[in-house]
C-alpha cells in the first residue's frame, strides 16, 4: 500500500473543503508527516523546501502533536499532489520517477520542483490532469 491509513483518512477528510479548512486550522499531527516521508523517502528534500526547514530539523516536526496552520496548509497541499498522482499510478518506484523526471509541459523541470509554492503545487496538479487525459501512459515513464 502507498500511503498509510493515516495518510488515507486525512485525504478523505480534505475532500470536503470546510473539513479541509477545519484541519488547516487545529493542525495535523507530526506524525501525518513522517508517514508522507516513509511513503516516499525520496521526497523529503522536497518537503523540507515546501516547509523552509531544513532536513534536519524535520525529525522535531514529527513529534509535535499538531503542526502549526502554515505548515498543515502545505503538508496537506503537498499530500493532495502525491494523491492525484497516486489515483493514476499506484507504484511508488514509478511515483519517484514521475517526480523526478524532466516534462516538457514544465520546460523540461521536474514535478518535484514544482512543490515550494502553492501556486508551484497546483501547476503540478494541472500537468497530472493533463497527463491523464492526454494518456499519459505507464510505457511513457518506463522507457528511458
Amino acid at each position: 500500500m502507498l500511503f498509510s491509513s493515516d495518510m488515507i483518512e486525512v485525504m478523505s477528510v480534505c475532500n470536503d473543503k470546510w473539513n479541509h479548512l477545519s484541519l488547516i486550522k487545529t493542525g495535523v499531527p507530526g506524525t501525518l508527516l513522517k508517514s508522507i516521508i516513509t511513503s516516499l523517502p525520496e521526497q523529503k528534500l522536497v518537503v523540507c523546501r515546501a516547509l523552509k526547514i531544513s532536513p534536519k530539523k524535520l525529525p522535531r516536526l514529527y513529534m509535535k502533536p499538531l503542526l502549526n496552520s502554515r505548515q498543515s496548509e502545505r503538508i496537506l497541499d503537498i499530500l493532495g499532489v502525491y494523491s492525484k498522482i497516486s489515483e493514476r499510478y499506484d507504484d511508488t518506484k514509478l511515483i519517484q520517477k514521475l517526480l523526478g523526471t524532466s516534462l516538457p509541459e514544465l520546460n523540461n523541470g521536474k514535478l518535484s520542483d514544482y512543490f515550494d509554492t502553492y501556486i508551484e503545487r497546483t501547476i503540478a496538479k494541472e500537468i497530472i490532469n493533463k497527463m491523464e487525459f492526454r494518456k499519459f501512459t505507464l510505457i511513457n515513464l518506463r522507457s528511458g
